[in-house]
């Protein structure tokens, strides 16, 4: 009889943490740079990573991306690994219909994929053999507003469910106010001042499970427009 291998036995996989993932627009393709670690003294096994796309904001439905074959990491071994994804598998945001903005609302339009390189969206990562140990991000990162205006942002949510929403602020400069309209609006008011950075999250709480999700905010002021498409009252 062969005996199993170590690996097999233990069934370990690599560690995912949110903090070590990120990316950005390469050509015609999302570039997603994940830094695995093993922080086990057994190797890890062979497994297939998983890449889940979506449009950006909070419970929405995933989408295929990519898969990466990770070979097994020794014990304590560190590695990156990149995902390529093909843009045309994401998403936009979404945008708010006009009918159903406030007087309020001044919505802030931003060509994501276009603005800087990025894309505000939703990833889903984890191991075909460890789905339940999956990392999800929410994120918007950043985006340039013109100091000292009123924006809005729109996020995706599923409107056939309810939601209590509440926003976190790293900047008490900044002000932020979230607001569930069928869509998710967050309302921001950044500081006169140029340079000025602030990261929001809006806890997105669904009441049928108690879940919460976080959608993530990078944000930094300018002057003139920056990275917008300009804002527009509605």
């Amino acid at each position: 009889m062969v005996p199993m291998s170590t690996s097999i036995l233990t069934g370990l996989v690599p560690r995912l943490r949110a903090e070590k993932i990120s990316w950005r627009i390469v050509g015609a393709f999302l570039e997603v740079q994940i830094d695995l670690d093993n922080p086990s003294s057994e190797p890890t096994e062979q497994t297939q990573l998983v890449v889940e796309v979506a449009a950006f904001g909070a419970f929405v439905p995933f989408k295929p991306g990519t898969r990466i074959l990770v070979t097994g990491l020794d014990p304590w071994e560190e590695r990156r690994v990149t995902a390529m994804i093909p843009a045309e598998r994401l998403q936009a945001p979404p945008a708010l219909p006009l009918g159903r903005a406030p007087d309020d609302i001044f919505q802030t339009y931003v060509d994501f994929r276009r603005s800087g390189g990025r894309w505000a969206g939703n990833l889903n990562v984890h191991f075909d053999r460890a789905p339940e140990k999956n990392v999800e991000l929410h994120r918007a990162l950043d985006l340039k507003l013109q100091a000292g205006v009123p924006a809005a942002f729109v996020f995706a949510m599923d409107s056939t469910r309810g939601y209590t929403l509440e926003a976190k602020s790293s900047n008490s400069g900044w002000t932020a106010e979230p607001r569930a309209m069928g869509l998710g609006v967050l309302l921001v008011t950044p500081p006169a001042q140029v340079a000025s950075r602030a990261t929001i999250e809006v806890l997105v709480t669904r009441f049928s499970d108690g879940k919460t999700v976080p959608v993530v905010f990078g944000l930094e002021t300018v002057a003139g427009a920056g990275g917008t498409l300009g804002c527009v009252r509605v």
